[in-house]
């Protein structure tokens, strides 16, 4: 086949990222394809490359271009901006009109953004990108746009008479997510069908995902979101057409207090979330040391040791500059102001100060608490987003001729008041408190946060709190006691994960179902509990109380003993030395026992339902 090459080029004017840093799954998992982001210095928007307008949102946040070639191109204005009825967009261009590169085609206001404290990155995607010979190449870092940023190498010149399947597309998603019967409403923004269902469980992603032109499925603020793309307009058209007036009169928003819980859980999750493969990454060496020194393979003395120890503790050291980066992106301030607000708390000056013990008081009159940000969470959060709003009165203050230098200046001299002063103590004591709190539990009654753990994990996965609820609680045990207690309820949670649905595939019949159940068993295992939570467990239910009896007996039995977490990294059989205590072996033993019990019971609990439940049966057999 002839190959052919196409251009694209940047947006704006900002810092081009890769996919996978976008804070949405849905993005940075190249669900919709692939493509990259721009973290905009500006609010101009152009034309990536030459094309047709094939697509403007109602909502103005998204755009659509096709080129000659047949590449669909998808600018996404900021996460999540649906919701803003396109109210910080100004669109140059409409449906059908032909577009050079580097042609404005909208504008946003950025301010408005930042007062709402939403992400906005400009996302590019190819979202036929099946049709791409190998992946984007993608050059990333500070650019201009219209400046070309990635290549794209086709198979072959596209054909653009693409058959139009958007009825049959939009009867299938129907049918597929329980009827006309189960919608209580349905909105749409530039790539998702968004869907109010009055019974969620109805829906099997696996085979919304399987439904051919469904680029895939996710749960997320109260909403069944079915993913089909840029031509989603049609297909909504298509199942309006279907269902008349029951939805069209139903379409209402997600409850406000859902809103905003919604939004606080992924406000956390994207603070935390993209620190973690450094941490984990870091914990896991902190883990190996262990290892070696009871092997004897390595002394606590030795120059290895020594540089593997201190890189093993950097994460950790210097998880504020890590936070004050992700927490800048959420809060809309510059991430490199952010970084610097984050790297004067940990700045040897001030660890020396903090260490002397002496009072200090800032310009003669201001006292100054001495208090050490290490590994601290809290301070820096709360100091990025008082940041954010300083940022924008120094942006508003500052003569357009030298703002360059005099908004980040004002930016900073404010915050050192305001950091060291106020918000960094009050962090570092609600920090303080918090620990406080995990302490006087861990000590009157160890045996409850295990409990609970290993129970409710699954939910705190289902719910999306996993994230946004635990780390925090993890990162602020370790940094106050260098362990946690939360890490043997979310392992034995796993281990009863997989155990159900290894029960479900001994049990099946069914080939798939079969197939299906051990693969995700074994996932699971390891850690990743998703495919066996929603492919199995809980589409079947009664597997998924198996599940939450297993963990909680293991949980039990590790709170009892008081397991301990040495360091942070995810649970599973591969990360199981991270349970290592040198001070104590028994920690390890318990913890090899609660996982098993919870391995036991789940695995027996649900083969016992499965031989006692004739329907459970008929599920588990039949395709």
């Amino acid at each position: 086949m002839k190959k052919m090459n196409l251009d694209i080029s940047s947006p704006t004017d900002g810092n081009v990222i890769k996919l996978e840093q976008v804070n949405d799954s849905v993005f940075s998992s190249e669900m919709m394809g692939q493509g990259f982001g721009v973290v905009p210095s500006n609010g101009k928007v152009v034309a990536p490359i030459d094309g047709k307008i094939v697509m403007v949102a109602d909502t103005k946040h998204a755009i659509g271009i096709e080129s000659k070639q047949g590449v669909e191109l998808l600018i996404h204005m900021g996460i999540d901006t649906v919701n803003l009825k396109g109210e910080p967009f100004e669109v140059l261009i409409s449906e059908d009109d032909t577009v050079k590169m580097g042609q404005p085609i909208a504008n946003i206001n950025l301010d408005i953004l930042r007062e709402k404290a939403i992400d906005n990155t400009i996302i590019t995607l190819v979202t036929n990108s099946d049709l791409i010979d190998h992946r984007l190449s993608i050059k990333t870092g500070v650019v201009e746009r219209g400046q070309v940023v990635a290549n794209v190498a086709l198979k072959q010149s596209l054909n653009t008479e693409m058959i139009n399947q958007d009825e049959k597309l939009g009867m299938s998603v129907l049918e597929a997510v329980g009827g006309k019967d189960n919608i209580t409403g349905l909105v749409h923004c530039a790539t998702r069908l968004r869907f109010t269902l009055r019974d969620f469980d109805m829906p099997n992603d696996q085979k919304v995902g399987d439904i051919p032109g469904v680029l895939g499925v996710a749960r997320a603020g109260g909403q069944y979101q079915v993913i089909v793309g840029q031509n989603v307009p049609k297909v909504y058209t298509a199942i309006m057409n279907l269902i008349g007036d029951v939805a069209a009169t139903k379409t209402t928003s997600v409850n406000e207090n859902k809103k905003w819980f919604s939004k606080l859980l992924d406000l956390i999750t994207g603070i935390f979330t993209p620190v973690l493969p450094a941490i984990t990454g870091a914990a896991m060496i902190k883990t190996l040391l262990i290892i070696l020194v009871l092997c004897h393979v390595l002394t606590a003395r030795s120059q290895t040791y020594i540089m593997l120890s201190f890189v093993g503790d950097t994460a950790f050291t210097f998880l504020p500059i890590f936070l004050a980066y992700t927490a800048s992106k959420k809060f809309g301030l510059n991430p490199f102001i952010g970084m610097v607000l984050g790297a004067m708390l940990l700045h040897p000056s001030w660890t020396a100060l903090v260490t002397a013990n002496k009072s200090i008081h800032l310009f003669s009159f201001l006292p100054v608490t001495l208090a050490s940000y290490g590994s601290t969470v809290i301070p820096i959060i709360l100091i990025i987003w008082i940041a954010s709003y300083v940022d924008r009165i120094a942006d508003k203050l500052s003569p357009e001729a030298i703002k360059f230098f005099m908004q980040p200046f004002l930016t900073l001299l404010i915050m050192v008041p305001i950091a060291f002063v106020f918000v960094g103590p009050l962090g570092f004591l609600i920090g303080k408190g918090l620990g406080a709190i995990i302490t006087a539990i861990q000590t009157n009654a160890v045996w409850v946060l295990p409990l609970l753990f290993g129970i409710l994990a699954p939910i705190f996965i289902m719910t999306g709190m996993h994230y946004a609820v635990t780390i925090p609680l993890v990162l602020t045990s370790i940094s106050t006691q260098g362990f946690d207690m939360l890490g043997i309820g979310y392992l034995v949670s796993n281990i009863a994960q997989g155990a159900a649905a290894l029960a479900v595939g001994q049990a099946s019949k069914n080939t798939k179902m079969k197939a299906l159940a051990f693969s995700s068993g074994l996932t699971a295992l390891l850690g990743i509990t998703e495919p066996a939570l929603y492919g199995v467990n809980l589409k079947l239910k009664k597997p998924f109380i198996a599940v939450m009896i297993g963990g909680g007996i293991g949980g039990l039995i590790g709170g009892i003993f008081g397991v301990k977490r040495m360091t942070f990294a995810p649970t599973g059989l591969t990360t199981l030395p991270v349970f290592i205590d040198p001070q104590n072996s028994m920690n390890f033993v318990w913890t090899l026992v609660g996982a098993s019990l919870a391995f036991i019971f789940s695995y027996i609990i649900t083969l016992t339902m499965v031989k006692h439940d004739k329907k459970l049966q008929k599920q588990i057999n039949n395709d």
